[in-house]
């Protein structure tokens, strides 16, 4: 399995109206709506590119570097 190298977030002014916005309790339809976007994927993409993940578990973004990172690995033990 490859590792995955993360970058740190960067948090923009974008990037801020979108993690307040999901952070009220609007959807991701609504929150990319609101913010000129086409669909939520145009916004999902813009997140990605800015280092951030999609957590389905807590319905928000999440720098990827702590979904992704080395801490969530667990070492293999071959016995």
């Amino acid at each position: 399995m490859a590792l995955v190298e993360c970058k740190e977030p960067v948090f923009d002014r974008q990037v801020e109206k979108i993690l307040e916005g999901l952070g009220e309790g609007k959807g991701r339809e609504e929150v990319a709506k609101g913010l000129g976007y086409k669909n939520p994927v145009s916004m999902d993409n813009y997140m990605r590119r800015r280092n951030f993940s999609w957590d389905s578990k807590s319905g928000k973004f999440v720098p990827a570097s702590e979904r992704y990172g080395l801490a969530k690995v667990t070492p293999f033990v071959d016995s």
